[in-house]
């Protein structure tokens, strides 16, 4: 089984939930902030829009002892950019596009079916260009036609360090 990955994903695995999430799954479902809440078993996942979004969300997990990066060796938490993948190393995470659609499953099993929020908007990505000028990245998506320019624009780029710095600047440390 497998998640499905749209904008930013924050995936936690189903274990760490029951361990440190008061009320196990069913609670971390039920306090979902948002209508994408999807789990194939033995990962969860939210999805959000926007960086400042995610952050908070990761920021709220750690009140719960739910750790994004722990001295850059463990992390309970993940999050994926549906274009790039997982913003930080993590050994037990796997991530491909596959049939134009982003997910992302639990390291040593196998893709599967893919797991989707009950409210869920198929978004494929027909395709990403390289990086341009200072990293600009374009996203066609299915059906892109450059007279109409639905193109989407991605200039984030991650590293280790900058996610620890954005998490200790949005008050984790």
């Amino acid at each position: 089984m497998s998640v499905v990955c749209q904008c930013f994903s924050v995936i936690v695995p189903n274990e760490v939930i029951e361990q440190k999430f008061p009320g196990g799954v069913a609670g971390y479902e039920a306090s979902c902030p948002n209508q994408t809440y999807c789990s194939d078993g033995l990962l969860t996942r939210v999805g959000f829009m926007a960086p400042e979004d995610f952050k908070f969300y990761v920021l709220e997990l750690s009140k719960h002892d739910i750790r994004a990066i722990d001295s850059y060796e463990g992390t309970d938490v993940i999050v994926i950019d549906q274009f790039k993948g997982p913003v930080w190393r993590c050994g037990w995470i796997r991530f491909a596009v596959e049939e134009n659609l982003a997910r992302a499953w639990m390291a040593g099993t196998e893709p599967g079916e893919l797991a989707k929020p009950k409210e869920f908007i198929d978004a494929k990505i027909a395709r990403i260009d390289p990086p341009g000028p200072e990293g600009t990245r374009i996203v066609h998506t299915p059906g892109w036609n450059p007279l109409e320019a639905k193109s989407l624009y991605s200039t984030d780029t991650y590293s280790e360090h900058q996610i620890a710095e954005e998490l200790d600047r949005w008050g984790r440390g």
